[in-house]
């Protein structure tokens, strides 16, 4: 589908630059809580802090020198010391002063993740401003409080209490702004900001952005303008507008900090384009930096910006400038810390030259050795340190007795460090990254001893650190034999994300990451956890029913993960939603199969819940197979390679000869194990729980001398369901139709006839539903719809796409307006007040999932789970405008005139009849039923 430039990515939580160990909320709202300029050009990751920068008044500060120790510890990055520090001065202070200090002190404490005790300090420091009557003025108070509404919106940031710290910070920009303090109104705006991208306001924390990006860019102040361009190019990047970031950042050549953070950009780029191609060098079928971008100071590259491999290219020459421009230590080791970690990612793909990426990865490393040695002592320089030797044991995965003993040092010198800095965090991932380095070399013993001295050290609220050990020793005792004990930390590691992956930005923290974004992150460190367990408990071929189950719970619990780093948020499924099991168990039918098939590493693990109304524990089956079953049928044994080339035969017309081979093999793999219990059970209805790139498949067209909905109806879930959802037998229907057939000429988008066709039969069989048809089809008009009647259905037949970007998910309003997956859910969700109505039915005509993205189908996924659809009726590709009327118009047509049949029964007899009458399978295979099937 043609589409005009637009943004490229989704917006979601990234960790920040400095090997990604620091979270945005630390960059950010340190920046605001004490003085917004002075980020530090020595410090990248960590701002450098001039604490009173905020306090106009010099009459506050009676006691100046009694901080300035505490204040330098800060900036230096040793919060424990400067905890202490500021703790002693606090002793001889009192009144407003003592208030500050102790926000101070809280600051500390949130730096070290001791979150009760900084939220006692808050509290005291707003009690004795509210107290002090002799010392300070009302503009000072002021200032102070602001100061303490910042910290503590940090604080319920850290916490994921999203809503709470949004309250906050507003009410900290709004003393800001009543005190024309411009530079901590910024700063404060900055924070508002991500705090509303969690709350899922992404469209609302762009446009707070976009007003900030024209303040610093038209500042007077070079230095200031400088470090805003800095600032915001880390916030665009973290909160997933890439391209955004990118521009920003390219408006500096000069300064080494920005181009550093333009490489960084850079290289999220060509991750988030790899991730979704599943390849380095193909390319996406999008269109991004193509056109000319809205900001004409974008300095767009001169490289084809669709191929992930040009752009870390781009980062790579990035980084070049970066130490061509005489930077300061911090930034020179950075700026080689992130090109020594981008040789050897490189160095993984032999298509690219390894031994290229090697040769430069040996050069490299002995460069950064000096100048890391002149940082100053801190926990940057510490994580600095392990970074470098992750790298070294990366590069050199058998060492010699030379190399074994550089990696070892930097080991012992980072722990040595850490110890003096009486910093617990850096001290864990000291220890327990020493441990990761013997698991690369194969010493397991060694390895198990320092992952458990990891574990040992008390953090009580590190969880994205313990998770991390817990999965770390399940490798190793699985590596080692001892299957069951994986098992239970393996267990153990699940458990913890579960605790902690609403807030995800703590997840991604990972100090081995460099300008990750969460979405890869979440592929990268948290996705194989639940992968990797599902391995283990699936390993025998027949397992005991309790591992089953367990692996059918690990499953939903990834399903819900998944979804939840799609839209970066809490979903409470669990509070609204029930299992598909529970689900059928509910509806009293013994007529439906439920099938989870997933990947386990090159081969396919299935568990089948057979109909059983009691949901005994005997009715669950499992079966494996091989991606290479018929290695002669397929061009490469990778399921990807498997599923992409059967999509891409189904939309070819009149190609069933080709379709055939591919259709088979994932036959062979998802159905020839169950099949025999399918028959036996007297199954009329397949319900599928696809594991990751496997919800792009369209099961119905899977195939074994005839088509797999010749014999049964077939259904996509989540594996959650709405308990309230209805069958269509139960459903008046009250719909709303829409459809925008003529979009402007230069939109990009060309016309779609058959809508006009399409919404006015749908509307006549739905006793005369309302319709806004083209430009009547607005987003204020739609919204204004919702709002005023409860529908339970909503048919939409316009342009739109689905996506692994929550931006890219999007429908098409009038004139030309995308639609993307958070606005669209916002509008079904608000269209009643009521809870008991529920949208039974969302049909999303003429949209399809995005060419070349392999987890295209998650933008469905997420759609289904956040609208609150009890199902939803879409297409995985695009199809002839005309085909698209007359398949969903005969879709309603059965419904209205069989009232004792299913969704899915419906679907199933559309699809027959068009085979019986010899329509090519692209014209009927696409359509997928995605949750309620009944």
């Amino acid at each position: 589908m043609a589409r005009k430039w637009r943004a490229f990515f989704r917006a979601v939580q990234s960790i920040l630059n400095r090997s990604g160990k620091f979270i945005l909320i630390g960059v950010l709202a340190i920046a605001v809580t004490l003085n917004w300029q002075a980020f530090s050009p020595a410090i990248a990751r960590e701002p450098s802090l001039n604490l009173n920068g905020d306090l106009a008044s010099a009459d506050l500060f009676l006691d100046e020198n009694r901080l300035n120790p505490g204040i330098e510890l800060y900036k230096n990055g040793r919060f424990a010391e400067a905890e202490a520090s500021f703790q002693e001065a606090a002793r001889f202070l009192s009144g407003d002063v003592k208030a500050l200090v102790l926000n101070y002190i809280a600051l500390a404490q949130l730096r070290q993740s001791e979150f009760e005790r900084a939220e006692i300090n808050l509290q005291e420091s707003r009690r004795l401003l509210n107290e002090g009557q002799n010392l300070g003025d009302l503009v000072q108070k002021q200032k102070v409080f602001a100061q303490i509404l910042t910290t503590y919106g940090r604080l319920k940031l850290a916490q994921n209490q999203l809503e709470a710290a949004l309250d906050s910070l507003a009410k900290a920009t709004k003393i800001y702004e009543e005190l024309g303090d411009t530079q901590g109104k910024l700063g404060s705006q900055i924070n508002e900001a991500q705090a509303m991208q969690q709350l899922g306001l992404y469209r609302d924390a762009l446009q707070i952005l976009a007003s900030l990006e024209e303040e610093i860019k038209t500042h007077t102040d070079p230095e200031i303008r400088l470090r805003g361009i800095l600032t915001l190019g880390k916030t665009y990047r973290a909160i997933g507008a890439l391209e955004k970031s990118y521009c920003l950042l390219s408006q500096d050549d000069e300064s080494s900090e920005v181009l550093l953070e333009r490489g960084n950009t850079s290289q999220a780029i060509g991750k988030r384009l790899e991730d979704q191609l599943g390849s380095l060098r193909d390319k996406s079928e999008d269109i991004f930096f193509l056109q000319s971008s809205d900001d004409d100071e974008c300095k767009i590259p001169t490289l084809d910006t669709r191929i992930p491999s040009n752009w870390y290219e781009e980062a790579s020459t990035a980084y070049q400038k970066a130490l061509s421009s005489t930077p300061s230590d911090s930034t020179k080791v950075q700026a080689m810390l992130n090109e020594l970690s981008l040789a050897l990612y490189l160095k993984q793909y032999p298509e690219l030259e390894p031994e290229k990426y090697e040769t430069k990865a040996k050069q490299l490393w002995p460069q950064i050795l000096e100048p890391l040695e002149e940082l100053q002592p801190n926990r940057m320089k510490v994580y600095d340190r392990i970074k470098l030797a992750r790298n070294l044991t990366q590069l050199y995965p058998n060492p010699n007795a030379v190399e074994t003993a550089t990696i070892e040092k930097l080991f012992e010198t980072a722990l040595q460090e850490a110890q003096e800095l009486q910093d617990k965090r850096a001290e864990a991932y000291a220890i327990g990254d020493r441990g990761w380095m013997y698991e690369q070399q194969q010493q397991w013993q060694e390895a198990e001893t320092w992952t458990r001295k990891a574990m040992e050290i008390p953090l009580p609220y590190a969880t994205d650190i313990a998770y991390q050990w817990e999965w770390q020793l399940g490798r190793i005792l699985n590596a080692e034999g001892r299957k069951e004990e994986a098992i239970a930390h393996y267990t153990e590691a699940v458990d913890l994300l579960q605790k902690v992956r609403q807030n995800l930005v703590a997840i991604a923290e990972g100090i081995d990451s460099v300008s990750a974004d969460l979405q890869f992150d979440f592929r990268d460190r948290v996705e194989p956890v639940y992968r990797q367990l599902l391995g283990l408990l699936l390993e025998d071929r027949q397992p005991s029913q309790q591992k089953l189950k367990k692996a059918r719970d690990i499953i939903l619990s990834f399903q819900e993960a998944e979804l939840e780093s799609f839209f970066i948020c809490d979903l409470n499924l669990k509070d609204n939603r029930v299992t598909v099991e529970e689900f059928i168990k509910n509806k009293q039918d013994n007529s439906v199969a439920i099938i989870y098939p997933i990947d386990l590493d090159n081969k396919m693990g299935i568990i089948a819940k057979m109909p059983d109304l009691d949901f005994q524990n005997d009715s669950l089956i499992y079966g494996e197979g091989r991606y290479d079953l018929e290695p002669g049928e397929v061009n490469q044994n990778l399921l990807g390679e498997i599923i992409k080339n059967f999509n891409r035969e189904l939309q070819k017309a009149n190609n069933e000869p080709r379709i055939r081979p591919f259709a088979k093999t994932l036959y062979k793999l998802i159905i020839e194990p169950i099949e025999d219990e399918l028959q036996q059970s007297g199954v009329k209805t397949l319900v599928f729980v696809p594991d990751s790139q496997l919800r792009n498949i369209p099961f119905s067209a899977l195939y074994n001398r005839e088509y797999l909905l010749q014999k049964y109806a077939v259904a996509i879930s989540t594996g959650w369901e709405i308990e309230r959802s209805k069958p269509w037998q139960e459903i008046r229907p009250n719909a709303l139709i829409a459809g925008l057939p003529n979009p402007p000429q230069d939109s990009g988008y060309p016309a779609l006839p058959g809508v006009t066709e399409e919404v006015t039969d749908v509307s006549n069989i739905l006793d005369d539903a309302p319709v806004l048809l083209d430009q009547d089809f607005t987003i204020n008009k739609f919204k204004e719809e919702l709002t005023r009647t409860p529908y339970n259905l909503v048919h939409i037949a316009t342009h739109g796409q689905f996506s692994s970007i929550p931006e890219n998910t999007f429908i098409l309003t009038a004139p030309a307006v995308e639609v993307d997956a958070r606005e669209l859910n916002k509008l079904l969700v608000n269209r009643s007040n009521s809870v008991f109505n529920t949208l039974e039915l969302l049909v999303l005509s003429a949209c399809e999932t995005a060419k070349a993205d392999n987890r295209a189908a998650l933008g469905l996924a997420g759609i289904a789970v956040k609208s609150g659809a009890g199902s939803i009726l879409a297409s995985l590709w695009s199809l002839k405008d005309k085909s698209t009327a007359n398949f969903i118009v005969d879709f309603y047509k059965t419904l209205v005139d069989d009232k004792n049949i299913t969704k899915a029964e419906a679907l199933q007899m559309i699809q027959i009849k068009q085979i019986e009458n010899s329509i090519d399978s692209r014209e009927w295979s696409p359509y997928i039923l995605l949750g309620n099937w009944y």
